[in-house]
């Protein structure tokens, strides 16, 4: 493969990879609009599932939310695995799944968030999660310059990109 090749192959796979991590964070901006009608639509919403104890629903949230940011910090250098001396593709591949897989991790919290609210009502709780998920977005979102390191990492000695 020449150098053309490499390097159109992994601006369309970065760009792929961007469209699909944006469409994450732009959809927990769409459950947060939909928090909002729900939350007009039936003033005073207090959750469609009647709950006792909610403080007790909130702990295990969060705590399903802390377990997620702590898997996705665990699993960042397995995501990618080794690919030094890996063909062009398959480094092309592992980086975009590895974003994608990120990207899902990412907006876990803000899910649970969402979830919390619908069984709840809580909507402040639904906030701070959604702001956890934005801001785990924007921490892990792929960086053209980590990628073309990554790639360089992988040609064979001698082969430049």
């Amino acid at each position: 493969m020449n150098h053309d090749h490499l390097a159109q192959d992994l601006k369309k796979a970065f760009r792929m990879t961007i469209f699909i991590f944006s469409s994450v964070i732009a959809n927990l901006f769409i459950l947060a609009i939909v928090a909002e009608i729900i939350r007009a639509r039936f003033k005073p919403f207090a959750g469609f599932v009647p709950t006792r104890n909610p403080a007790v629903l909130r702990y295990v949230f969060y705590a399903a939310g802390v377990i997620i940011i702590i898997v996705l910090r665990i699993l960042q250098k397995p995501l990618i695995g080794k690919i030094a001396g890996k063909p062009a593709q398959d480094v092309l591949r592992r980086l975009s799944r590895a974003s994608i897989t990120t990207a899902a991790f990412c907006e876990g919290p803000g899910l649970l968030g969402f979830v919390l609210f619908l069984l709840t009502g809580l909507h402040r709780d639904l906030i701070v999660l959604l702001i956890v998920s934005l801001f785990l977005s924007f921490m892990y979102f792929p960086r053209k310059r980590a990628w073309e390191e990554r790639f360089r990492e992988s040609l064979p000695a001698g082969m430049e990109f």
